[in-house]
């Protein structure tokens, strides 16, 4: 397993890779699906192609608005750009990123990118151990402007005393509708941070693009309380995808619990999701109460769910109003159908992308088309007709 991986999910990037614990069944409030472990797959509906291969270890990719993909090449510290052929045109170094056992994390692009070439970035810095958000200019091959925006340095492993815990970093990183830009940070294994709300980790950030301050409108934004004002939502364990739904302009997040309660979220201004509550030991997960958010989904056996969208691209009709997420463990493509306000999930259908793989994050392209990848290799994904045979689980009561 690449040194990368281990702090990424708790789950999941422990050595060996893909020995995981089967979650013990969730007692889930009455109003939450209940999800039905798959038997077997077909094949994928599409057609899935290798669009770019060789990348390094890719954690989070995006869209420019003039057809190039950015993604993060955590292997060399940097942002690699591809055209719309695939073919590599730079790297981008980040700047103050130096740590050999850094990892990047996630990565946006600015509104106003075409503009001002400006990029946010998430990693986790190894040399002092610290989570940090930067922001920087890239344009005409020149990079200028760095500014940090957030800065936690690690809280110490309860299990190494005077070590700190490199595990449960959050990951990709999301600018809302109104511009503000929203971090998913992890208990960094302290659970019981994820109460606290003195503190950043466990939470989901609201934060400025330009200063990284917390914002009016945040929940605890009040400058004489103890509380962090950058705190829009909190009790979370270890997201790691989050997305915008361009319709509704809702914020849904990925979060993976340890032996039980891997979960989507859809992301309420002030909501308490649970961690550690809903979790009293490792494999138990139990009905928290109505103080605390419901999932919208969730799955009663590990799968460790990483990037999150909300598919609006026209080549995959038969995906559109859902959310899909990407399945770690097995490579397999999470297809969560929505109700019809956009706040619920309805039902599930899973999809076997083999030879290619769903692992760490996906996208909609500027061709309409579902791009997906594994560690080093980024897949195109498009239909072969415009009717697509789904199996979905549907969910209960």
């Amino acid at each position: 397993m690449p040194a990368f991986l281990a702090p990424l999910l708790h789950l999941v990037f422990l050595a060996p890779l893909l020995v995981l614990t089967l979650a013990s069944p969730f007692n889930p409030p009455a109003a939450t699906p209940l999800q039905t472990p798959v038997q077997s797959l077909s094949p994928a509906p599409v057609q899935v192609e290798v669009f770019a291969a060789g990348l390094g270890t890719v954690t989070d990719f995006t869209f420019a608005p003039d057809g190039r993909l950015f993604f993060t090449d955590s292997n060399r510290k940097a942002i690699g750009v591809l055209d719309g052929e695939g073919a590599l045109l730079e790297r981008i170094r980040i700047p103050g990123l130096s740590g050999r056992d850094s990892q990047v994390l996630g990565l946006a692009l600015d509104p106003d990118f075409v503009d001002n070439g400006t990029l946010y970035v998430h990693y986790l810095e190894s040399d002092g151990w610290t989570n940090r958000v930067v922001r920087f200019h890239h344009l005409n091959g020149q990079t200028s402007n760095a500014a940090t925006l957030l800065d936690l340095p690690l809280p110490e492993d309860p299990a190494n005393p005077g070590q700190p815990c490199t595990d449960h970093n959050g990951g990709h990183i999301t600018i809302g509708p109104d511009g503000s830009l929203f971090v998913p940070m992890g208990d960094n294994c302290r659970q019981n941070l994820a109460q606290d709300l003195t503190v950043a980790q466990g939470k989901v950030l609201r934060i400025s693009r330009a200063t990284g301050a917390g914002l009016p409108g945040n929940p605890f934004y009040d400058k004489d309380s103890p509380n962090d004002s950058r705190i829009w939502a909190w009790g979370v364990r270890n997201p790691f995808g989050s997305t915008i739904d361009p319709e509704t302009g809702a914020l849904w997040l990925s979060e993976n619990g340890p032996g039980c309660g891997d979960e989507i979220n859809l992301v309420e201004k002030g909501g308490n999701y649970a961690w550690p509550v809903s979790s009293p030991s490792y494999t138990e997960c139990v009905d928290p109460g109505p103080s605390y958010m419901a999932p919208a989904w969730w799955w009663d056996v590990t799968i460790a769910p990483t990037g999150l969208i909300a598919y609006d691209g026209y080549a995959i009709p038969a995906w559109q109003d859902s959310l899909l997420t990407c399945d770690w463990n097995t490579g397999y493509l999470r297809v969560l159908r929505l109700d019809a306000a956009r706040t619920g999930i309805l039902s599930e259908g899973v999809i076997d992308l083999a030879p290619g793989a769903c692992k760490l994050d996906l996208e909609a392209g500027p061709d309409g088309a579902l791009y997906v990848n594994d560690m080093t290799t980024i897949y195109r994904l498009r239909a072969h007709t415009l009717c697509l045979p789904l199996i979905f689980h549907a969910g209960g009561d």
